[in-house]
C-alpha cells in the first residue's frame, strides 16, 4: 500500500502522542462513531476512560465520552490534522465499563450508531452545551448498598402499587425533569440502596451493585421501543443481568397456565356469526352465576363499518339479546374515568391489556383465527393474552373456525406446554421468525413508485454484496399512512445462522450508511 506524504507528515507529527478516542454524545445516522483527539499535555494526568469532555465537531463544541486512550507511534496512520480536546469535564469516571460494555452491545445488536445509543441513555443536561455541561457529583460510595431493577411494559402496572410506598422506590421515566432525572441518577451512581421502577430509562442507569431484575411480561411487544435505538428493553434488560451477574427473574404469562380455570373450545366453522348458539349458552351460564363476561375482541384488520364482526356492531348484537344489561367498550377511545365495575359485558381490544385497573371476569375470545394465521404467528404471545385476561376467570371460551389447529388442540388437551417447547424447538432450528438475526428495513415517501423503486435497488445491491450471508424478502407494502401521505415499502433480511462475527460487522457497516428515509429496525416484534 503506497501512503502518502501527507500522512507520513502526520505520523511523525504526532508520535509519542497521546490519542484519546472519543464517541461523541449526539444522535446521528452514520456510521461516525469514534472520533480521534489529540489530548493535550495539561489533561494526561487526569484524563481517564469513562469520563466526558468538550471536543471541537465540525463548526461547534460538543459533549463526548471518552472510550479509549492510545499512544500514538510513528508506525500509526492518519490522513489528516487532528483536533484537540478543549476540556475534561469530570475528575472521576462518569460511566463505569459496566455500562460502556451494555452500550457497546446495543449498538452493535441492534445496528445503532454508539453516540446515538449513548445519547438516549444519558439525561440531556449531562450534554446539552447550551445549558452548561457540568460534572456529576457523586454523592457517597456505598458499593455494598443492594440495588434491584423492575421493568413492566406500562407504568401504570398494577402489581407496582405494593412496592410504591417502600422509601427506597424510584420511578425513572423520560416523563420526569431534566434535574430529576439527574437526580436519580446521582443516587443510582453513588450506590445507595433503590428499588428502580421503569420501562425502558432504567436499564441505562449507572447501577453499582445491581442484584437483581425483574421482567414483567418480557414477551409484550409495549417493550419494543420505537425510537432509535429501536431495542427491546426485555432483551436489553437480559444483557444488563448478564453483565453485572444480576439474579434475573422472570414474570411472564406465557410461563405458567390458567389453571383456576376450565378452558372450552367451540367450533365455529359452520356459522355465520360470533355471537351464536354456543356462544348464547356459555353467555346466560356466566350472567346467570352473576360473573362478570369479558370479550377480548383481537381481530385488529377490521375497520369498522366494512363487516358484521366490527367490535361496534358486536356490542348491538349484544345488547339486543341481553338488553337489561351494561355494556362497555374499552378501546383506544375509553374514557379511563367511568367506573368499569358498574358493567356486566366489557367488550375490549388490545387496549384492555395494558390497562391500570384489574378487570375480573370469564373471558370469552369470539374469534382468535387471526393470531393464527399471522405469518409471525407467535404462540406464546397468544397463550399470554388469554392467561392475563383470563387469570380471574372461572370459565374462558375460545371461538374458533380452526379447531384441528395445533395450537387450539394443545389448549384442548392440556398439553399446551409442551406444543410451546416444541415449537420453540423447532423455530430454532429452522432460524424461523422469531428466532435467528432478523432486520426490516423501511423506506417512505409520498410516492409509491419512487418506494419501489429504492427498495427495489436495495434488494439489488445487499443481493450483489452480501448474498452469501443474508436472505432478502421483498419488497412489500408496509401500510399506508393517510396521515402523512406517505406509502412505506419494507424489506426483510435474515441472517443467515453460520454467519456471525466479521460478517455481522460487515452487515452492519452496510446498514449504518443508509440515509434518511430508511430507517432499520433490528429484530422486529413481528413480520407484518
Amino acid at each position: 500500500m503506497v501512503v502518502s506524504k501527507k500522512t507520513r507528515t502526520w505520523a511523525r507529527l504526532y508520535a509519542n502522542q497521546m490519542i484519546a478516542q472519543i464517541v461523541p454524545i449526539k444522535k446521528i445516522r452514520s456510521n461516525l462513531e469514534l472520533l480521534s483527539y489529540l489530548v493535550p499535555e495539561s489533561l494526561q494526568a487526569n484524563i481517564r476512560v469513562g469520563q466526558r469532555v468538550i471536543v471541537p465537531f465540525r463548526s461547534s463544541q460538543i459533549v463526548g465520552l471518552v472510550w479509549q486512550i492510545d499512544q500514538f507511534t510513528s508506525a500509526d496512520q492518519v490522513s489528516r490534522k487532528l483536533k484537540s480536546i478543549t476540556q475534561l469535564i469530570d475528575q472521576t469516571e462518569f460511566i463505569d465499563l459496566n455500562l460502556r460494555r451494555l452500550i457497546d452491545w446495543v449498538a452493535e445488536y441492534y445496528i445503532t450508531p454508539r453516540p446515538t445509543v449513548l445519547a438516549s441513555a444519558i439525561p440531556e443536561l449531562f450534554y446539552r452545551l447550551n445549558r452548561r455541561a457540568r460534572p456529576v457529583k457523586i454523592l457517597s460510595q456505598n458499593q455494598n448498598q443492594a440495588q434491584q431493577l423492575i421493568l413492566a411494559p406500562y407504568l401504570n402496572y398494577p402489581r407496582m402499587d405494593q412496592l410504591r410506598s417502600r422509601s427506597d422506590f424510584i420511578e425513572y421515566s423520560q416523563s420526569l425533569s431534566h434535574q430529576e432525572q439527574i437526580q436519580i441518577w446521582q443516587k443510582v451512581a453513588s450506590g445507595e440502596q433503590v428499588v428502580v421502577f421503569g420501562t425502558y430509562q432504567p436499564v441505562y442507569l449507572p447501577f453499582k451493585n445491581l442484584r437483581q431484575i425483574t421482567i414483567f411480561e418480557p414477551e409484550n411487544d409495549l417493550f419494543k421501543y420505537e425510537q432509535n435505538p429501536k431495542v427491546h428493553i426485555s432483551v436489553v434488560a437480559k444483557k444488563l443481568a448478564e453483565i453485572h451477574g444480576s439474579k434475573l427473574v422472570i414474570k411472564s404469562y406465557a410461563s405458567v397456565s390458567s389453571s383456576s380455570s376450565s378452558i372450552q373450545v367451540a367450533n365455529i366453522s359452520s356459522e355465520k356469526r360470533l355471537i351464536n348458539f354456543q356462544t348464547d349458552s356459555w353467555l346466560e351460564s356466566r350472567l346467570a352465576k352473576n360473573r362478570r363476561v369479558i370479550i377480548f375482541y383481537n381481530v385488529y384488520d377490521i375497520k369498522e363499518g366494512e363487516s358484521r364482526f366490527g367490535i361496534k356492531s358486536l356490542k348491538a348484537d349484544l345488547a339486543k339479546r341481553f338488553p337489561d344489561l351494561k355494556i362497555a367498550i374499552i378501546d383506544r377511545d375509553i374514557d379511563l374515568r367511568q367506573n368499569l365495575d358498574a358493567f356486566q359485558i366489557i367488550i375490549g381490544t388490545a387496549k384492555m391489556l395494558y390497562l391500570s385497573k384489574i378487570i375480573k371476569g370469564d373471558l370469552l375470545v369470539p374469534i382468535i383465527d387471526p393470531l393464527l394465521d399471522r405469518p409471525d404467528f407467535q404462540p406464546n404471545k397468544i397463550l399470554a393474552q388469554i392467561n392475563k385476561l383470563g387469570r380471574f376467570s372461572q370459565s374462558i371460551l375460545i371461538q374458533t373456525k380452526k379447531p384441528d389447529h395445533p395450537f387450539i388442540a394443545a389448549i384442548r388437551l392440556g398439553s399446551i406446554t409442551e406444543y410451546l417447547a416444541d415449537v420453540k424447538q423447532k423455530k430454532q432450528k429452522l432460524g424461523q421468525f422469531p428466532y435467528g438475526f432478523w432486520i426490516r428495513l423501511t423506506y417512505s415517501d409520498q410516492s409509491a413508485e419512487i418506494c419501489i423503486h429504492e427498495t427495489e435497488k436495495l434488494v439489488q445491491d445487499l443481493t450483489s454484496h452480501l448474498g452469501g450471508v443474508i436472505d432478502v424478502f421483498g419488497p412489500t407494502l408496509s401500510i399506508s399512512q393517510s396521515k402523512t401521505k406517505k406509502h412505506r415499502y419494507s424489506i426483510l433480511v435474515k441472517v443467515r445462522d453460520d454467519h456471525t462475527g466479521s460478517s455481522l460487522r460487515d452487515i452492519r457497516a452496510v446498514f449504518l450508511k443508509l440515509k434518511k428515509p430508511w430507517s432499520i429496525d433490528p429484530h422486529p416484534v413481528n413480520l407484518v
